[in-house]
């Protein structure tokens, strides 16, 4: 090939180069961290703000929502997703009469 056509196919091959993108299907290479662990959570759009409920597996979404109902509770979930991924949790929560609630979350 001549010089001409060398610089032209390098112009070209750079324009295009600029226009393509690493990651296909998505912004970001681990998308699937952003999934929701508890089914209540997902299936509510994974929004659960204002949800008041004892359900200690809310206080991971929400820490305000820990109340002294949910101060006995406990919850674990393994759950498998696409690509031999999965998802665990570990929830519980404790209610003292002089110092008040506390909640331990695992993901």
């Amino acid at each position: 090939m001549n010089k001409p056509v060398r610089i032209l196919l390098l112009v070209a091959s750079l324009a295009v180069g600029g226009e393509s993108f690493a990651q296909s299907g998505g912004n970001n290479t681990f998308e699937f961290l952003n999934l929701v662990a508890p089914a209540r959570i997902a299936a509510l759009g994974g929004n659960a703000i204002a949800t008041h409920s004892d359900d200690i597996t809310l206080v991971s979404q929400n820490p305000a929502l820990l109340s002294s109902g949910n101060g006995s509770a406990g919850f674990i979930e393994l759950c498998g997703i696409y690509c031999g991924n999965q998802i665990r949790q570990c929830n519980a929560g404790k209610s003292f009469n002089k110092t008040g609630n506390f909640a331990f979350n695992l993901q």
